[in-house]
């Protein structure tokens, strides 16, 4: 059964692309080493985890499985959250990051994800705004959004560039915003680092792999390479 929610078009995919075999696969190696960072800071005694902007599923499902968490979900759209229920084990709830009020306690959560969501947002600062009224002293967000340096720029080249065919994508920024406005909203940035897998520009991603292969070095730390990678990411906890 194949299923996608065709009014959801910040998430252009399907249940096939993310649940098949192959889909599990690219998830895996796009989630597990950010939840490994993750640990690092998480409280022992955490209990509960909220990720914001679902897709279907997939990052709750990872989450409570490498974390232990008990994995809840909030979504603006009602068949994404249908759809994400029938993977995934965990309470979500109809709900926008722009809204005043979210549907749970104050300080209720113990780590919250936001992953490829805040570039969708005409306010972006609302997500940091909004978040630490739900977020526990010692808890921690991972927030992760698409990383705007010289080779994003090069995806509207002709022949070589990988055009961003994602309409939604209106906030697309460089790291300093997004660190900028942590530190304006009361969060102390634990780690931020570009990551995920190098894209942007086709041949040159490919061939700056084999180069990586070749010499032993690691894409997501190395100056330059790293400006390919798909992400920026950061881990938060408040000041």
């Amino acid at each position: 059964m194949n299923l996608q929610d065709s009014d959801n078009l910040t998430f252009l995919s399907d249940t096939d692309k993310v649940y098949s075999e192959e889909g599990q696969r690219f998830h895996r190696e796009k989630y597990l080493p950010k939840l490994e960072r993750v640990k690092k800071h998480l409280q022992p005694d955490a209990l509960r985890s909220l990720d914001i902007g679902i897709g279907y599923g997939s990052f709750m499902r990872f989450t409570k499985q490498e974390l232990g968490l008990e994995p809840h979900g909030l979504d603006p759209y009602s068949k994404s959250i249908e759809i994400a229920k029938y993977y995934v084990d965990a309470q979500i709830n109809f709900g926008r990051i722009e809204d005043d009020l979210w549907p749970y306690p104050k300080e209720h959560f113990d780590f919250i994800s936001c992953l490829d969501v805040t570039e969708h947002l005409e306010d972006p600062s609302l997500f940091y705004k909004n978040v630490k009224n739900y977020l526990n002293s010692d808890g921690i967000v991972l927030m992760t959004t698409p990383l705007r340096e010289f080779p994003y720029e090069m995806r509207s080249w002709p022949l070589i560039g990988i055009p961003d065919r994602n309409t939604t994508h209106i906030n697309v920024h460089p790291p300093l915003f997004w660190d900028r406005l942590a530190k304006e909203n009361g969060f102390e940035i634990l780690e931020s680092w570009k990551g995920e897998h190098l894209t942007h520009v086709k041949y040159v991603s490919g061939a700056l792999r084999r180069l990586c292969n070749a010499l032993g070095v690691d894409p997501v730390t190395t100056p330059l390479i790293n400006s390919f990678q798909q992400a920026y990411n950061q881990i938060l906890r408040l000041a």
